[in-house]
């Protein structure tokens, strides 16, 4: 979870817009630190809570990046043989939706994608690699 809200938010919920305090939205109306699109999860998540609650924001993001990893990650690192797969595969289906679970790997993403989930990977290598994260 670390990587992706570094990634889709730089771990912002709130922004300051005209002297005003608000919360952060996408030019795709994704909100606050996990950048949840209240259109595509409408009837799960609350959105008020999604744009002003930084906890209940990072929380529904953890779960939706759990059901990816459940649904798409798990299966993309059998397919591949590399467990560290299941969490770009994840990744990608967060950022862009099912049908890119493979994008990390594929030869026709185009250089924004791949340049997103490079830099995706870079991250969580980094929060995976640290001491603090370590067992």
């Amino acid at each position: 979870m670390q990587a992706t809200a570094l990634k889709e938010s730089c771990w912002r919920q709130f922004v300051r817009n005209k002297n005003q305090v608000t919360y952060l939205s996408s030019t795709a109306g994704s909100l606050g630190l996990m950048q949840i699109n209240p259109r595509v999860w409408r009837g799960f998540y609350n959105v008020q809570q999604l744009k002003w609650n930084t906890h209940y924001n990072g929380r529904a993001g953890a779960e939706i990046l759990m059901q990816y990893f459940k649904r798409y990650g798990i299966e993309e690192a059998k397919q591949t043989g590399q467990r560290e797969n299941a969490a770009r595969a994840a990744y990608a289906v967060y950022n862009a939706g099912p049908a890119e679970a493979k994008r990390y790997r594929a030869k026709h993403s185009t250089v924004r994608e791949r340049k997103v989930d490079g830099a995706f990977w870079g991250m969580y290598r980094g929060f995976a690699n640290h001491s603090l994260f370590q067992c």
